[in-house]
């Protein structure tokens, strides 16, 4: 069930509790959009495609560009005959 109310700041938070599933938050200017999130959240629930967008959305894309989430490893496959291995790439 989702909880919409309005802060101090007169913005409007949004709070979604379900039972097995991740508590969920999300601060909107408009109302509608608070409305219109809940919705689809509640529905992605409903169908059992749960997400978690609290963290997302707080995700910067520089901590995305680091160097050690960027692993650029080749798949290593290796020869059926002759014992020998290579690298794809």
């Amino acid at each position: 069930m989702a909880t919409i109310r309005q802060r101090h700041n007169k913005s409007w938070q949004v709070i979604i509790r379900r039972k097995g599933f991740p508590q969920q938050s999300k601060v909107f200017i408009k109302k509608e959009d608070a409305v219109r999130w809940a919705r689809v959240i509640e529905a992605e629930c409903d169908r059992g495609w749960v997400k978690n967008y609290t963290q997302l959305d707080s995700t910067l894309f520089s901590d995305l560009n680091s160097s050690k989430n960027l692993r650029a490893t080749p798949r290593y496959i290796p020869y059926a005959v002759g014992g020998s291995d290579r690298l794809c790439k």
